[in-house]
Parts: C-alpha cells; sequence; structure tokens
C-alpha cells in the first residue's frame, strides 16, 4: 500500500480475521486456498508489517499462523519470536 504501513496493518487484520476464523467460519478451506496464494509469506508478511505499526499481539498471531502452516521450521519462527520480544 505504498509505504503506508498503518493502512496496510488495518486490511491486512480484516484478511487475517476473515481467512482464521473458524466459528463460524467465513469461508471453506478451498475459498481460503484461493485468497492465500502463499500462507507462509503472506502471515509473515502480515506479521512484519503489524510489527512496523507497533502491534505485536497481531503480529504473534500471524507468525504463529505462519509456524502452523510451515510446520517443522522453527528457526524462522524463533527468529519472528525474538522480533517481537527484543
Amino acid at each position: 500500500l505504498g509505504g503506508n504501513n498503518q493502512k496496510a496493518a488495518e486490511c491486512y487484520q480484516l484478511v487475517f480475521d476473515a481467512v482464521t476464523k473458524t466459528d463460524p467460519a467465513l469461508f471453506n478451506a478451498q475459498q481460503i486456498q484461493e485468497i492465500v496464494v502463499d500462507p507462509v509469506a503472506l502471515f509473515e508478511e502480515m506479521g512484519e508489517v503489524f510489527l512496523s505499526v507497533k502491534k505485536p499481539t497481531e503480529a504473534l498471531a500471524a507468525f504463529n499462523k505462519a509456524s502452523e502452516v510451515r510446520g517443522s521450521h522453527s528457526a524462522a519462527h524463533a527468529y519472528n519470536l525474538a522480533q517481537i520480544f527484543r
């Protein structure tokens, strides 16, 4: 969004909430796959944007989601957590 991290964070929050909401789910699994083509990259980018606008709780949720999707690559998750708690 042209370097406007605050606006990006607002938009990402809407997307994050929509694709992670489970009860009731807003989208089915296939719809989510169509919306979120590369979930690890998207959730990590969301986390970085949330951090840039001082929203550590939202960043943690996004980084945790990226780690959940990624699976066993704990080094990347540890790095993301270090950014939040430094």
